[in-house]
């Protein structure tokens, strides 16, 4: 196996390719530019029940749909997308740092709380809005969590 991967004297052959996408730096004393060829989209919704005595939310339906380009691999995408939204339902409902004078008092997951299996039994959603990315590898585009907006004030939908 050794005599496949290095030519004589142990160097190991190596190839570097790199491509430069059309884009532009940001202007960053007014405040925008274009970093990247291209942008991938996505909504999540919640269909949440709130007891109006205690405050407690339970979360009865999850629906997100995303923009990812071309699908690669579905089982990979699912899995980053619903851990996508355990992240956001922990931070909306679960996650608190705790600190005093600069010190977390919560470091670990024995007091922090972060959503797990039992928490996201609700019916999740998910579909993907297959478009040809020209930049992107066979047409994906790069998909990760992401960025949060909080809708909720601003507007309700029946989902």
């Amino acid at each position: 196996m050794r005599a496949i991967h290095y030519r004589p004297n142990g160097e190991l052959p190596t190839v570097e390719v790199f491509s430069d996408p059309p884009s532009e730096l940001p202007d960053f004393e007014r405040g925008f530019g274009n970093m990247s060829p291209t942008y991938a989209y996505g909504t999540q919704g919640a269909e949440v029940e709130v007891d109006t005595e205690t405050g407690e939310v339970r979360v009865l339906r999850l629906v997100a749909v995303h923009d990812v380009g071309k699908v690669l691999n579905p089982q990979t995408l699912r899995g980053q997308l619903y851990g996508s939204l355990a992240q956001g339902l922990g931070y909306a409902l679960y996650e608190q740092v705790q600190s005093e004078n600069g010190r977390i008092l919560n470091p670990d997951f024995r007091d922090y709380k972060i959503p797990t299996v039992h928490e996201m039994d609700m019916p999740i959603e998910l579909d993907f809005v297959e478009t040809n990315d020209s930049f992107g590898p066979f047409g994906a585009k790069g998909w990760a969590n992401l960025a949060l907006y909080d809708g909720s004030s601003d507007r309700q939908c029946h989902l």
